[in-house]
């Protein structure tokens, strides 16, 4: 699975890059083999104005979760990484657990209620 990562006005550093994967990989820890295709968008919202803000956004697909989108904004690009990361993997996490307890609920007997 690669991980789309795009940066919008601004130049991204290899090592944001590095830190977006890092944070994919511990964030998403056992339910990464279920993600399909990731995107990860960090924007300057202000542009060419000036200003500080960074907005991070992730999508993630999946067969057992469908899509999970999250957002943040933050000063600093990581801290808004970092967070937006963190909610996409609370999304695929509750997602997952949602599909599975239906299919736990169809798969035993009526008689066992």
């Amino acid at each position: 699975m690669k991980i789309q990562i795009h940066f919008r006005g601004f130049d991204g550093s290899s090592a944001l890059r590095e830190h977006i994967v890092n944070r994919f990989q511990t964030e998403l820890g056992r339910l990464r083999s279920l993600v399909r295709s990731a995107v990860v968008i960090v924007a300057d919202v202000n542009g060419p104005r000036g200003g500080s803000d960074k907005r991070c956004r992730v999508l993630l697909l999946g067969p057992e979760f469908g899509r999970t989108t999250a957002a943040d904004l933050s000063t600093d690009p990581q801290l808004a990484v970092d967070a937006a990361m963190a909610r996409a993997a609370r999304g695929v996490s509750r997602r997952v657990e949602r599909a599975r307890a239906r299919e736990r609920l169809r798969a035993e007997p009526a008689w066992s209620m």
